[in-house]
């Protein structure tokens, strides 16, 4: 009976050490499998991220001052005030725009939303007084934009909610860094600044 009780001690033993291992074992592959998922959705994420105006609470159109705030899409966020200009941002359809909003016009600039999340984009408009504003949708991460003259003189504008704007009749490009490293520049014809009437 000893030897059997052995034997018994030597089984449970041995069941309990394997146990133990195929615990152990489960434990580190599902551990791996989790890493292995969160990799890929972190990849599979940083692909398809939304632009950082949509990401935090802002005013909507709601809370407009102008009537034409009422027929924006229902994804439009107020990302900026500058003037008189309400402007704001919608991402739609495979679509993101840049809305301007004034008390008398208004007008918007669409491109794909992964092109504008990688790439900005840069809008120059004339308003009736003759004032030419420069506006940019700066990719994530940019905090500032450089905006060159003929002549050689430069500025310096914050983005804000992705968005950088200035009165600039005499730019000749606009220029920001990602910070993943490229430099992005846009040459502004001179027919934007002054068209023929």
């Amino acid at each position: 009976m000893p030897i059997h009780m052995n034997r018994a001690r030597f089984t449970r033993s041995l069941i309990r050490r394997s146990v133990a291992v195929l615990a152990a074992a489960t434990m580190v592959a599902v551990c791996g499998l989790v890493i292995a998922l969160g990799a890929y959705a972190s990849s599979h994420q940083t692909s398809h991220k939304r632009l950082a105006v949509f990401s935090h609470p802002l005013q909507r159109r709601g809370h407009s001052a102008y009537a034409g705030a009422k027929n924006l899409p229902p994804s439009a966020v107020l990302a900026e005030v500058f003037g008189n200009t309400e402007i704001y941002v919608s991402e739609e359809g495979g679509l993101t725009c840049v809305i301007e909003i004034e008390a008398i016009s208004g007008g918007s600039s669409c491109g794909k939303s992964a092109e504008m999340r990688e790439q900005g984009s840069v809008n120059v408009s004339i308003n009736e007084s003759g004032r030419v504003r420069i506006g940019v949708l700066a990719p994530n991460g940019v905090s500032s934009v450089t905006l060159f003259d003929h002549g050689g003189a430069y500025h310096y504008v914050k983005v804000t909610n992705n968005i950088a704007e200035i009165y600039d009749p005499n730019v000749a490009s606009v220029q920001f860094k990602t910070p993943d490293g490229p430099t992005h520049t846009t040459e502004i014809p001179y027919q934007a600044l002054h068209p023929s009437p």
